[in-house]
């Protein structure tokens, strides 16, 4: 994501709504990729939330940790609209379980 930052916030502005959820680092600590990948921002970055808030910004969305929060909106969208759910862990299986129970 930090690689191809103001990318992904071009393209994610186009989409109806934008959640971001539960993004995280894999291998490196958050102070590595910042500096592999220095954005620019003057907003001090101390922790993976932050991260997250600022690049749902730039997408002009939201940032969650909360899977409800994610559930509810898919269940209340229309057919119209056009949702981009953007996450780094294994959101899509979660999804299919909740459905499935559902």
């Amino acid at each position: 994501m930090l690689e191809f930052w103001e990318e992904f916030a071009a393209v994610m502005q186009s989409f109806d709504e934008v959640i971001i959820y539960d993004i995280y680092t894999a291998r490196e600590d958050l102070g590595t990729l910042l500096e592999q990948f220095p954005l620019k921002h003057d907003i001090p970055i101390d922790s993976i939330t932050t991260l997250g808030n600022l690049f749902a910004k730039d997408c002009n969305g939201i940032y969650t940790q909360d899977f409800d929060i994610v559930t509810n909106r898919i269940n209340e969208a229309t057919s119209e609209e056009v949702l981009c759910i953007f996450s780094a862990g294994n959101l899509d299986f979660k999804l299919r379980n909740h459905l499935e129970e559902a």
